[in-house]
């Protein structure tokens, strides 16, 4: 971590990390030359840290006293998205070997979790309107082929639904009328993916050829390993999905079902809903601001769902949990001055520790030994499950330490010699959840 004069920072351009994600990815430029240094960072902007460049080219020029650059954050998200977002970037300007960027490497990590989106919807317009796949050198053409090579081959299934009988009743019915032909429809798969041929696109083709007796062909756009083998599995799902647009000649269109899947699939893997993967997608499908917000809300709380459902409540009556919270408590009570004890939220009730405390105190004053008196009532608490966590904050979490303060301190009001024996109220939520075991 190298320290610098904020001065120096002429522009800076840190939009709201909406999601409070954990890490986020930035870029200087050097106002003067033009030359940039590309980076990832855990935690805030600029709060404490600034760069980890060893490029002595930067140090150089990023301490000039006179120096001008600008900062900007250009995407937040998870550690391992950012980390493999800044190699990709890195890689794609070869930044090592580029005299405009400072970075003296192409980064390190596993681009793989980065869907090629935007590769991916060119692919699908290209299929879709040119019935062909270009990829670098390699251009594979559409072609006819008996409709028993495609007999009993995996389909991928992107949709929820996953074949409509309505639908492929219609296609049936378009290739009857055409007498058995079929060069209306396309079906794409890929050739030896892991160990077999899949579909990726034009599952209800292939049913309703398979289904029709006049069917004998059908047009295909078979894509070889060498193409496909350099494509993420996640890659591969956006791809199947953006098969399905809205288009001519009955292609059954995604809906925002579907296309939400996408979207949580991305969200998994640690991507933003404002990042441009996820952006790429919307604006693929024409969704307007309004359904973006919906959709995004959804994945977010499946999401949300995902990681309660991964969690187990902890026992704290019984087993390890139990011995470990009573020597906890054993521990708090050992030290001068304090009175604690455990609670579940579920069955909480203070009255006998006010009656305790009150009784206990008022003897030591009687016999005069100030220095035993209770001046701190440590609560302990944890949540046995999801209701009472939420009845808890909703209902009586600040009316208990009120009522507490009133009871034992009048809220401040009093005096010394009104209250001699003045408590201190300390709550603390113990964890209530923890990652249930893999079986």
């Amino acid at each position: 971590m190298h320290q610098f004069n904020p001065s120096l920072l002429k522009e800076k351009i840190i939009p709201d990390n909406t999601e409070e994600s954990e890490s986020f990815m930035y870029e200087y430029t050097n106002l003067k030359n033009n030359m940039k240094y590309v980076g990832k960072r855990k935690g805030k902007p600029l709060e404490g840290y600034y760069h980890s460049s060893e490029s002595k080219k930067f140090l150089s020029d990023f301490t000039d006293s006179n120096a001008k650059f600008k900062f900007e954050v250009l995407e937040y998200g998870s550690e391992k998205i950012m980390l493999a977002k800044e190699t990709k970037e890195l890689k794609r300007v070869n930044a090592k070997d580029n005299d405009m960027y400072y970075n003296l490497s192409n980064g390190y990590s596993d681009v793989s979790v980065i869907p090629e989106s935007s590769s991916m919807i060119k692919i699908a317009e290209e299929i879709l309107k040119y019935k062909r796949v270009t990829y670098e050198d390699i251009i594979i053409q559409r072609c006819k082929v008996k409709k028993s090579i495609l007999k009993g081959m995996r389909r991928l299934q992107t949709r929820r639904k996953t074949i409509s009988h309505t639908h492929k009743r219609a296609l049936q019915q378009d290739i009857m009328d055409k007498g058995g032909n079929t060069e209306h429809l396309t079906i794409v798969y890929l050739i030896d993916r892991k160990g077999q041929d899949i579909i990726i696109g034009g599952n209800h083709s292939d049913s309703a050829i398979q289904s029709c007796k006049k069917a004998v062909d059908a047009y295909v756009i078979p894509i070889p390993p060498e193409v496909h083998n350099n494509w993420s599995e996640l890659s591969i799902k956006q791809l199947s999905g953006f098969l399905n647009p809205v288009r001519e000649n009955r292609t059954l269109e995604s809906d925002d079902d579907d296309i939400e899947d996408m979207i949580f699939d991305l969200l998994v893997q640690g991507f933003t809903t404002d990042s441009t993967n996820v952006k790429e997608i919307y604006d693929y499908y024409k969704r307007n601001t309004s359904e973006r917000t919906n959709i995004s809300r959804k994945a977010k709380k499946r999401i949300k769902q995902q990681e309660l459902d991964s969690l187990n409540w902890i026992n704290y009556k019984d087993g390890d949990d139990l011995d470990k919270l009573e020597k906890r408590i054993e521990k708090e009570n050992k030290v001068k001055g304090v009175y604690c004890k455990a609670y579940s939220t579920g069955v909480l009730s203070f009255w006998r520790d006010i009656y305790s405390i009150e009784n206990t105190n008022r003897s030591l004053i009687e016999s005069k030994q100030i220095d035993k008196l209770i001046k701190v009532y440590k609560i302990l608490l944890w949540h046995p499950n999801e209701d009472a966590e939420l009845e808890h904050f909703k209902l009586h979490s600040s009316n208990d330490i009120e009522v507490l303060n009133k009871v034992f301190n009048r809220n401040g009001n009093d005096s010394k010699k009104s209250n001699p024996s003045p408590v201190q109220i300390i709550r603390e939520y113990l964890p209530t959840q923890r990652m249930k075991e893999e079986v």
